[in-house]
Order: C-alpha cells, then sequence, then structure tokens
C-alpha cells in the first residue's frame, strides 16, 4: 500500500516517504575531524582512510563519510583488469549494506573507461570537484595493472 501525505497530526507517515536526515555535513565534520579511527598522522600532516576518499586527505571537502554524495574508485577483484566505481546512493542512507552501489568499468581500454567515469559523474550530477580525482585515481589503478614488457 502506498503512504499517502499527512491529513491530520495525529497520522503516522510510512518508513518509505520519510527522508532521514542525519546531523549537518558541517557538524559531523566537527565531530570526526580530530578524532577519527580512518586518522593517520604522519609528521605534520593529517591523511585519512576511509572509503570515499579520493585524495586521502583528511579535510571537509575530501570526507568520504558526511557527504551525501561520494564517489570511490577502487581496483577489481583479483585477476580482473580495469576499475570499480562506486557511487554513494542517498536514498539509502539508513541501510549500510545497500547505500553504496558499484559499477565496474572493464570492457574497453584505459581511455574508455576515462571517459565512462566522467559520463557517469556529469550525467548523474556528482560534485564537479571529485571528477578530477576520480580520473587520476583510476588511472593510477590501470597504470598499475598494465604488464611489463620482456622477455
Amino acid at each position: 500500500r502506498k503512504s499517502r501525505p499527512l491529513s491530520s497530526p495525529g497520522e503516522r507517515i510510512s518508513k518509505a516517504s520519510e527522508i532521514q536526515v542525519m546531523a549537518s555535513a558541517d557538524l559531523q565534520w566537527e565531530l570526526i575531524k580530530r578524532n577519527s579511527c580512518f586518522l593517520v598522522k604522519r609528521g605534520r600532516k593529517a591523511f585519512s582512510t576511509e572509503a570515499g576518499n579520493l585524495k586521502c586527505r583528511n579535510s571537509f571537502n575530501s570526507n568520504g563519510l558526511i557527504h551525501r554524495r561520494t564517489v570511490g574508485i577502487e581496483a577489481p577483484t583479483a585477476g580482473k583488469s580495469g576499475v570499480v566505481l562506486v557511487l554513494r546512493n542517498q536514498r539509502q542512507a539508513n541501510r549500510p549494506a545497500r547505500s553504496h552501489s558499484q559499477v565496474p568499468l572493464q570492457r574497453r581500454g584505459p581511455r574508455g573507461v576515462l571517459g565512462s567515469i566522467k559520463k557517469i559523474l556529469r550525467q548523474r550530477r556528482y560534485r564537479r570537484d571529485l571528477e578530477l580525482a576520480a580520473l587520476r585515481r583510476a588511472s593510477a589503478i590501470m597504470r598499475g595493472q598494465r604488464k611489463i614488457g620482456g622477455k
């Protein structure tokens, strides 16, 4: 049965129509910026190892935990070439197992994969500041998958 909008104050909203809003990204950042299990301090610099952080920096803009839309680039399972594009699904924010969708990109060469990443991010209107970082991460992963020529 489909849920309908509230007609009286005592009526209850179904789970499907609720939009669960956690704390704002700014508040979450204030809570985790100095104390996080993903935080790695090396000298005067602070790095972060969470999923969805393409630049591995401990900064507000590149953090993968606090933003609604994040992008991740991973290497596929053993023996396969290409990359896996990981996107966060906003509607499934309260279900961690379903909150990320994975798109394997391995059919074409490196230029085709990079073009697909760019096209997907632009079509879905993801954050433009992450586009170049995603392309660099994918390029580095594919460069590591190249076979070394020799006799």
